[in-house]
Parts: structure tokens; sequence; C-alpha cells
């Protein structure tokens, strides 16, 4: 059976602070989907990222990412709980030799920047802006700063997912004066258009990692999945209250 070997690059932010691990930081195997054995390495030397992975066939570069992604964040919050640092991890680039493999990813989600109502959106971006200057913008800077995050925090973008929605049905509470949370989930569906069921999908992969349990999510279909639900939501709505503005006092 072929074997292959991934070179992931990547950088610890900020790099004014030097970190170096004894190497290597983790070496071990793997396992992921069905069945899918991985061998795993990690080094950090001067903030500078090196993963080696090998695996036999050819696997999606992205879920590769995302898993040396995970790994490499986990070694480095511990760091951050022991020295009270604060760290971040950008995965920059990927590599093999034996598959031709040269990518360096970007910052974008294209599956993103390509929906539907992509095009309306970034037309009325200073409207979108201007929802933020009052009493009820706190709820949609939290959800951008919720999606903003989901978008870097691929394991757990369901939980920024969901709870950038749960910004917007608080922001229903206030602009529409609903007490109940039942009635305000029911507004921002009357609102967007997507009911219990389509919203429960990213609720339920949210769960576990809302209370603690362990929820990570690597697979990149799965990640895109829950990505663009949240997306859907959250443009219906930003249109529907900048076409529907309510007098806020």
């Amino acid at each position: 059976m072929e074997i292959n070997t991934y070179i992931l690059k990547g950088i610890v932010h900020p790099q004014r602070a030097l970190l170096t691990f004894s190497k290597p930081v983790i070496s071990q195997e793997i396992e992921y989907g069905s069945g899918v054995k991985l061998q795993f390495e990690l080094n950090i030397v001067c903030n500078q990222i090196t993963i080696w992975i090998k695996t036999s066939g050819k696997r999606n570069i992205k879920t590769l990412r995302n898993i040396g992604s995970y790994i490499t964040r986990t070694a480095c919050f511990v760091y951050s709980y022991t020295l009270g640092h604060g760290y971040s991890i950008e995965i920059t680039q990927i590599l093999c030799k034996e598959l031709g493999v040269d990518y360096v990813f970007g910052i974008d989600v294209p599956e993103i920047r390509k929906r539907e109502l992509a095009d309306k959106i970034i037309l009325r971006h200073n409207e979108i802006l201007a929802l933020t200057a009052n009493e009820s913008g706190q709820y949609i800077i939290r959800c951008f700063k919720d999606l903003n995050q989901a978008i870097l925090d691929t394991d757990d973008n369901a939980f920024h997912g969901f709870r950038a929605l749960e910004s917007l049905r608080q922001y229903c509470r206030l602009v529409y004066n609903i007490d109940s949370e039942k009635d305000q989930w029911n507004k921002l569906a009357e609102i967007t258009g997507f009911g219990k069921d389509y919203i429960d999908e990213i609720r339920l992969r949210a769960f576990p990692i809302r209370h603690g349990n362990n929820g990570a999510q690597t697979d990149e279909i799965g990640n895109l999945n829950i990505l663009l639900k949240t997306w859907n939501v959250v443009d219906n709505f930003i249109l529907y209250i900048l076409d529907n503005p309510v007098n806020q006092g």
C-alpha cells in the first residue's frame, strides 16, 4: 500500500513572543472518519509550525489542515494555560511530494463568497455597518464576531455558528419586545424563512461543545455545511431588518 507524506507549515501568533517546544511536540497515530489512520508529528521552533502526516492514499487537504490546526491549538492551549499567554495559530501551506501537492491556504471560504446572497450583502456594506450603531447593534456585532470565529476555529464552527444565531434571537427579544425564548426563535424563523428543523442541525452539532463535551469537527464537508446554513440564516435576517427598520426610540 502506497504511503504518502503530507507536510503542513504554519505560524504561532504573536511572533514577537518566541515559542519553541522540544522536538517533537506530539508524535502519535491518530484515527478519523471511517477508520482512516494517520501518523502525525508536530514541531514548533521559533513559532514556525511543521507537521508531518503519513497516510495511505490521497486525503482531502483541507481536512488534513483542520486536523493539524486542532492538534496544534491543543498544544498551544496547554502553554496558554500554564503561562497565562494568549496564542493563536495559522496553518498556511500543505505539501506532498509524492502527489505533487503544493497549496497555500487563503483566508477565505470560497463557498461562502459564492453563496446566493453574497453580492447583495456586499453592496449594502455601509448600511450593515450602520446597524451596529444603536442599542440593538450589540447583538449584530456579536453575531458577526462569532461568524468570524467560525471561519477561524474550524473544529468548533457549529458552536460559534449557533451562538451567532442566538445573538439574532436576542436581537428579536429587544427590538420586537418578545419575552419568551420560544417566541424569539419563532420570530427569527418568521424573519429568515428558516425554521426549527433547519437551525436544529447547527444546534445539535453545537450542543455537546456548548456543554463542555467533546464535539470537535475536522471533516471539511461537514464544516462547510454548517457554515453555509449559518450564513443563509444570517443573510436573510440582515436583509430583512435593512428593508424593514423598526423605530427603537
